[in-house]
Protein backbone atom coordinates (compact mmCIF):
# COMPACT_ATOMS: atom_id res chain seq x y z
CA UNK A 1 0.00 0.00 0.00
CA UNK A 2 3.00 2.10 0.80
CA UNK A 3 4.22 1.74 -2.63
CA UNK A 4 1.04 1.89 -4.33
CA UNK A 5 -0.09 5.46 -2.59
CA UNK A 6 3.59 6.51 -3.48
CA UNK A 7 3.17 5.94 -7.04
CA UNK A 8 -0.10 7.98 -7.35
CA UNK A 9 0.89 10.83 -5.48
CA UNK A 10 4.13 11.24 -8.02
CA UNK A 11 1.40 10.65 -11.03
CA UNK A 12 -0.62 13.30 -9.58
CA UNK A 13 2.47 15.59 -9.76
CA UNK A 14 3.49 15.45 -6.43
CA UNK A 15 7.37 15.17 -5.44
CA UNK A 16 7.24 12.23 -3.63
CA UNK A 17 9.99 10.39 -1.72
CA UNK A 18 9.11 6.74 -0.35
CA UNK A 19 11.73 5.01 2.21
CA UNK A 20 12.83 1.97 0.93
CA UNK A 21 14.11 -1.14 3.66
CA UNK A 22 17.64 -1.77 2.84
CA UNK A 23 18.40 -4.12 -0.81
CA UNK A 24 14.64 -3.55 -1.23
CA UNK A 25 15.52 -0.62 -4.20
CA UNK A 26 15.21 -3.20 -7.25
CA UNK A 27 12.35 -5.27 -5.81
CA UNK A 28 10.17 -2.09 -5.04
CA UNK A 29 11.51 -0.49 -8.73
CA UNK A 30 10.18 -3.78 -10.29
CA UNK A 31 6.67 -3.43 -8.27
CA UNK A 32 6.28 -0.04 -9.11
CA UNK A 33 7.04 0.21 -13.07
CA UNK A 34 7.90 -2.75 -14.27
CA UNK A 35 10.46 -5.07 -15.18
CA UNK A 36 11.36 -3.11 -17.90
CA UNK A 37 11.96 0.75 -16.02
CA UNK A 38 14.07 2.76 -17.64
CA UNK A 39 16.31 5.14 -15.64
CA UNK A 40 14.48 8.30 -16.63
CA UNK A 41 11.50 6.71 -14.59
CA UNK A 42 14.14 7.43 -11.66
CA UNK A 43 13.51 11.14 -12.35
CA UNK A 44 11.00 13.78 -12.38
CA UNK A 45 7.14 12.20 -12.43
CA UNK A 46 8.56 9.40 -10.30
CA UNK A 47 8.85 8.22 -7.15
CA UNK A 48 12.01 8.78 -5.41
CA UNK A 49 13.21 5.53 -3.41
CA UNK A 50 15.11 6.70 -0.20
CA UNK A 51 17.41 3.77 1.25
CA UNK A 52 19.87 5.63 3.10
CA UNK A 53 19.79 7.33 6.60
CA UNK A 54 21.30 10.79 5.22
CA UNK A 55 18.78 10.38 2.29
CA UNK A 56 15.67 9.53 4.59
CA UNK A 57 16.78 12.65 7.24
CA UNK A 58 16.93 15.17 4.25
CA UNK A 59 13.93 14.42 2.82
CA UNK A 60 12.50 15.02 6.21
CA UNK A 61 13.38 18.23 7.05
CA UNK A 62 12.28 19.42 3.84
CA UNK A 63 8.50 17.19 3.68
CA UNK A 64 5.23 19.90 3.29
CA UNK A 65 3.47 16.72 3.83
CA UNK A 66 3.56 12.54 4.90
CA UNK A 67 1.22 9.69 4.12
CA UNK A 68 1.10 7.01 6.98
CA UNK A 69 -0.54 3.87 5.93
CA UNK A 70 -1.02 1.92 9.06
CA UNK A 71 -4.45 -0.34 8.40
CA UNK A 72 -3.76 -3.57 9.64
CA UNK A 73 -0.73 -2.19 12.35
CA UNK A 74 -0.30 0.19 14.97
CA UNK A 75 2.03 3.04 14.03
CA UNK A 76 4.87 2.59 16.95
CA UNK A 77 5.01 5.38 19.18
CA UNK A 78 8.79 6.05 18.86
CA UNK A 79 8.59 5.77 15.07
CA UNK A 80 6.16 9.02 15.09
CA UNK A 81 7.86 11.14 17.54
CA UNK A 82 11.22 10.04 15.54
CA UNK A 83 9.48 11.35 12.05
CA UNK A 84 7.54 14.70 13.32
CA UNK A 85 10.74 15.54 15.28
CA UNK A 86 12.80 15.36 11.98
CA UNK A 87 9.54 16.54 9.89
CA UNK A 88 9.36 20.37 11.26
CA UNK A 89 7.88 21.69 8.06
CA UNK A 90 4.86 19.32 7.50
CA UNK A 91 1.89 21.00 7.25
CA UNK A 92 -0.28 17.87 7.09
CA UNK A 93 -0.39 14.41 7.50
CA UNK A 94 -2.81 11.61 5.81
CA UNK A 95 -3.40 8.58 7.80
CA UNK A 96 -4.51 5.18 6.46
CA UNK A 97 -6.69 2.96 8.99
CA UNK A 98 -9.00 0.62 9.35
CA UNK A 99 -13.14 0.69 9.34
CA UNK A 100 -14.59 0.55 12.84
CA UNK A 101 -11.26 0.72 14.78
CA UNK A 102 -12.84 4.35 16.72
CA UNK A 103 -15.18 1.02 18.60
CA UNK A 104 -12.12 -0.98 19.10
CA UNK A 105 -12.25 -3.06 22.32
CA UNK A 106 -10.45 -5.90 23.90
CA UNK A 107 -12.21 -9.12 24.29
CA UNK A 108 -11.44 -11.86 25.81
CA UNK A 109 -8.57 -14.48 24.90
CA UNK A 110 -6.96 -11.17 23.28
CA UNK A 111 -9.27 -10.36 20.68
CA UNK A 112 -9.48 -7.23 19.45
CA UNK A 113 -5.99 -6.51 20.95
CA UNK A 114 -4.75 -4.94 17.59
CA UNK A 115 -7.77 -2.97 16.94
CA UNK A 116 -7.50 -1.78 20.03
CA UNK A 117 -3.53 -0.74 19.50
CA UNK A 118 -4.10 1.36 16.39
CA UNK A 119 -7.26 3.15 18.13
CA UNK A 120 -4.27 4.03 20.55
CA UNK A 121 -1.55 4.76 18.15
CA UNK A 122 -4.24 7.29 16.23
CA UNK A 123 -5.44 9.27 19.31
CA UNK A 124 -1.68 9.27 19.94
CA UNK A 125 -1.24 10.98 16.44
CA UNK A 126 -3.95 13.09 16.70
CA UNK A 127 -2.31 14.23 19.71
CA UNK A 128 0.40 15.02 18.40
CA UNK A 129 -0.35 16.82 15.22
CA UNK A 130 -2.61 18.88 17.06
CA UNK A 131 0.35 20.04 19.62
CA UNK A 132 2.19 20.88 16.33
CA UNK A 133 -0.39 22.62 14.33
CA UNK A 134 -0.41 19.37 11.51
CA UNK A 135 -3.83 19.45 9.85
CA UNK A 136 -4.54 15.50 9.94
CA UNK A 137 -7.04 13.55 7.51
CA UNK A 138 -7.79 10.01 7.96
CA UNK A 139 -9.36 7.50 5.10
CA UNK A 140 -10.71 4.46 6.61
CA UNK A 141 -10.71 1.38 4.47
CA UNK A 142 -12.45 -2.27 4.66
CA UNK A 143 -10.91 -5.69 3.95
CA UNK A 144 -8.84 -4.82 0.61
CA UNK A 145 -8.70 -6.43 -2.92
CA UNK A 146 -6.88 -5.84 -6.21
CA UNK A 147 -3.65 -3.45 -6.49
CA UNK A 148 -2.62 -3.95 -10.49
CA UNK A 149 -2.36 -2.37 -13.16
CA UNK A 150 -6.18 -3.21 -14.34
CA UNK A 151 -7.20 -0.73 -17.42
CA UNK A 152 -5.06 2.27 -17.33
CA UNK A 153 -1.83 1.17 -15.55
CA UNK A 154 -2.79 3.10 -12.06
CA UNK A 155 -1.95 0.22 -9.96
CA UNK A 156 1.42 -1.25 -9.21
CA UNK A 157 3.33 -3.57 -12.28
CA UNK A 158 2.15 -6.28 -13.76
CA UNK A 159 4.90 -8.63 -11.47
CA UNK A 160 1.88 -7.69 -8.73
CA UNK A 161 -0.01 -10.35 -10.42
CA UNK A 162 2.91 -12.82 -11.14
CA UNK A 163 2.93 -13.12 -7.08
CA UNK A 164 -0.22 -14.05 -6.53
CA UNK A 165 0.18 -18.34 -7.11
CA UNK A 166 -3.82 -18.71 -5.99
CA UNK A 167 -5.92 -18.71 -9.00
CA UNK A 168 -9.17 -17.30 -7.32
CA UNK A 169 -7.28 -14.55 -5.47
CA UNK A 170 -5.73 -13.68 -9.08
CA UNK A 171 -9.28 -14.14 -10.91
CA UNK A 172 -10.75 -11.75 -7.83
CA UNK A 173 -7.75 -9.09 -8.25
CA UNK A 174 -7.76 -8.43 -11.79
CA UNK A 175 -11.78 -8.15 -11.59
CA UNK A 176 -11.40 -5.37 -8.73
CA UNK A 177 -8.84 -3.97 -11.18
CA UNK A 178 -10.79 -3.77 -14.03
CA UNK A 179 -14.22 -3.18 -13.03
CA UNK A 180 -14.38 -2.62 -9.25
CA UNK A 181 -12.47 0.86 -9.43
CA UNK A 182 -15.03 3.32 -8.28
CA UNK A 183 -15.54 5.01 -4.50
CA UNK A 184 -18.35 5.16 -2.41
CA UNK A 185 -17.52 7.99 0.72
CA UNK A 186 -18.75 8.49 3.78
CA UNK A 187 -17.86 11.30 6.52
CA UNK A 188 -16.35 9.67 9.93
CA UNK A 189 -16.09 5.65 10.52
CA UNK A 190 -19.22 4.60 9.91
CA UNK A 191 -18.53 0.83 9.29
CA UNK A 192 -18.03 -2.25 10.75
CA UNK A 193 -15.91 -5.00 9.03
CA UNK A 194 -17.28 -7.81 9.30
CA UNK A 195 -16.73 -11.45 10.98
CA UNK A 196 -13.87 -13.62 9.52
CA UNK A 197 -15.82 -16.44 8.99
CA UNK A 198 -18.10 -13.63 6.70
CA UNK A 199 -14.99 -12.69 4.94
CA UNK A 200 -13.49 -15.76 4.09
CA UNK A 201 -16.89 -16.58 2.17
CA UNK A 202 -16.23 -13.54 0.16
CA UNK A 203 -13.26 -14.62 -0.69
CA UNK A 204 -14.01 -15.19 -4.18
CA UNK A 205 -16.34 -12.12 -4.77
CA UNK A 206 -16.18 -8.71 -6.44
CA UNK A 207 -19.61 -7.65 -5.68
CA UNK A 208 -18.94 -4.03 -4.23
CA UNK A 209 -20.04 -4.31 -0.49
CA UNK A 210 -19.36 -1.13 1.80
CA UNK A 211 -16.66 -2.81 4.09
CA UNK A 212 -14.34 -3.86 1.27
CA UNK A 213 -12.06 -1.76 -0.94
CA UNK A 214 -9.82 -1.68 -3.99
CA UNK A 215 -6.23 -1.38 -2.96
CA UNK A 216 -5.39 1.05 -6.01
CA UNK A 217 -8.82 3.45 -4.96
CA UNK A 218 -8.18 3.01 -1.20
CA UNK A 219 -4.49 5.14 -2.46
CA UNK A 220 -5.98 7.32 -4.93
CA UNK A 221 -8.29 9.07 -1.94
CA UNK A 222 -5.11 8.81 -0.04
CA UNK A 223 -4.00 11.45 -2.59
CA UNK A 224 -7.51 13.29 -2.72
CA UNK A 225 -7.18 13.56 0.89
CA UNK A 226 -3.63 15.27 0.89
CA UNK A 227 -4.94 17.82 -2.11
CA UNK A 228 -8.08 18.56 -0.50
CA UNK A 229 -8.21 22.10 1.05
CA UNK A 230 -9.15 21.06 4.61
CA UNK A 231 -8.42 17.59 6.44
CA UNK A 232 -11.42 15.61 6.67
CA UNK A 233 -12.74 11.91 8.38
CA UNK A 234 -14.18 9.33 5.54
CA UNK A 235 -14.80 5.63 4.82
CA UNK A 236 -14.26 4.54 1.38
CA UNK A 237 -16.02 1.54 -0.09
CA UNK A 238 -15.51 -0.15 -2.95
CA UNK A 239 -18.08 0.29 -6.12
CA UNK A 240 -18.10 -0.34 -9.95
CA UNK A 241 -16.50 1.58 -12.10
CA UNK A 242 -14.08 1.00 -14.56
CA UNK A 243 -11.94 3.95 -14.01
CA UNK A 244 -10.40 5.37 -10.36
CA UNK A 245 -12.38 8.82 -9.92
CA UNK A 246 -11.02 11.56 -11.66
CA UNK A 247 -9.59 14.51 -9.26
CA UNK A 248 -12.69 16.63 -9.83
CA UNK A 249 -14.51 13.26 -8.78
CA UNK A 250 -12.78 12.97 -6.15
CA UNK A 251 -13.09 16.53 -4.65
CA UNK A 252 -17.53 15.68 -5.26
CA UNK A 253 -17.21 12.86 -3.38
CA UNK A 254 -15.43 13.97 -0.44
CA UNK A 255 -16.95 17.53 0.39
CA UNK A 256 -20.31 15.22 0.95
CA UNK A 257 -18.27 14.04 3.00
Amino acid sequence: MRLLTAKLAAKAGLPTSLFAGAGAESIWWEQLYGEEYIASERAEGKVRLLCGGDERQAALQSAEALCIVSDGAALPEAALESVLASAPGVQRCVLMSKMGVTRASAGPLGLGKSDVEQLEAEQRLRSACAGAAIELSIVRVGTLKGGGPGNDNVGLARPYYDNIFDIGQLRVTQTYDKRILGAACAAGDPYDLVNPLVRLGRKGSFEPVEDETSRVVACAAMVAALRHATPLEFSVSSAWGNNVPTSGQWERLLNGC
